[in-house]
């Protein structure tokens, strides 16, 4: 499973986010991130297949116990869904 990779200046925290193509919060999510120069990871997982898919779908079920989209992971703690003062506090600190 690759990761693919936005780099900006800030870099404080480890992000990585689980998105559909097709999601419009998961968009307004990388929106957000790039609006507060967070560096992040993505994984569209509607693009994955076999076990790249499995793979994706069993590290979303460590976080979460349903697959929901977007999922955001900040240093090994989730957020589900678009809540943007959370992500905004959780990027920032």
């Amino acid at each position: 499973m690759k990761w693919n990779e936005v780099k900006l200046l800030n870099n404080k925290h480890d992000v990585k986010v689980f998105t559909l193509t097709t999601c419009i919060w998961c968009k307004r999510v990388k929106q957000l991130l790039e609006k507060e120069q967070c560096t992040y990871k993505f994984i569209d997982v509607d693009l994955l297949e076999g076990d790249d898919r499995d793979i994706a779908v069993n590290e979303i079920k460590k976080y979460i116990n349903k697959l929901s989209f977007p999922l955001i992971i900040i240093d090994e703690d989730p957020i589900q869904g678009y809540h943007e003062k959370k992500i905004r506090k959780a990027v920032n600190e």
